[in-house]
């Protein structure tokens, strides 16, 4: 009798588990947001793919769809150090890098020094910038290039083991670098920010600069610009008040679902 009982109360729970998130999303606000994106529109008849989208429309408000997306995220990331994202590293110390790859660049060839810029866009890169330098004379505009760092090379230690690599590796920006320093007269800043033997200089959790970073930045900017005028001016640091407090909801977290 009791084994029975306790059968029926199974089938309770499993039926309320499985009917509480599709009931519920009558009474709870949909919410898509740690997915970084909108809530699919209700499908036109019209539509030849209308169950695909009529069933994207449903599961997008089952409730408590949100809180579920993200515990599932988080122990991906904590406990097993998986990104079901394949635009997203992640690195050791708890860094996150971008992973780019499209017809341009494939982040992981590029992390590996297996990229190599075919020579009509070298050319073709070489050409560009010597137009746009010829329209900026004849203007009285100096013109330069700035080449930021990205995550990867600041942080190449925290990446993955298996893009680790040896020095010296011959990368897309430094083919592009020395092919315009040799075929062309631009000015280039090829930066390097240093800064992170005093400060980190991208968050952890985004592909972006922090204020350390980008006033670094700044700095090699404006320096390399009063080579040729002395006269320009360089903010300094005992100028502005620093403060570190927590960042949420940066585009690498956010692409992980991971929300604060």
């Amino acid at each position: 009798m009791l084994k029975k009982i306790r059968n029926y109360f199974l089938i309770i729970g499993f039926c309320i588990i499985l009917l509480v998130p599709s009931v519920g999303g009558l009474f709870v606000k949909p919410d898509v947001s740690v997915e970084n994106r909108g809530l699919t529109p209700f499908p036109e008849w019209s539509e030849v793919k209308m169950l695909n989208a009529y069933e994207s429309y449903l599961t997008d408000r089952i409730a408590f769809r949100a809180p579920m997306i993200q515990l599932s995220s988080f122990a991906d990331y904590s406990l097993f150090r998986q990104s079901l994202v394949p635009n997203v590293l992640i690195g050791k110390n708890g860094q996150l890098f971008y992973n780019e790859k499209n017809e341009l660049i494939d982040t992981n060839e590029y992390l590996q020094g297996k990229s190599k810029v075919p020579e009509d866009w070298l050319d073709a890169i070489v050409d560009a910038q010597n137009d746009i330098q010829a329209a900026m004379d004849e203007r009285g505009i100096h013109y330069m290039i700035v080449i930021a760092p990205t995550k990867q090379a600041v942080y190449s230690e925290d990446l993955p083991e298996f893009y680790q690599n040896a020095e010296g590796y011959d990368t897309p920006k430094n083919q592009i670098v020395e092919r315009l320093r040799r075929d062309t007269n631009i000015e280039i800043l090829d930066a390097l920010i240093d800064e992170k033997s005093i400060h980190p200089v991208y968050l952890k959790t985004d592909s972006h600069w922090n204020y350390y970073g980008s006033f670094r930045g700044y700095e090699e900017i404006i320096g390399q610009l009063q080579k040729t005028f002395p006269d320009l001016p360089l903010l300094s640091r005992d100028m502005f008040t620093y403060s570190e407090e927590p960042e949420y909801r940066q585009n690498l977290s956010n692409m992980l679902s991971l929300g604060n």
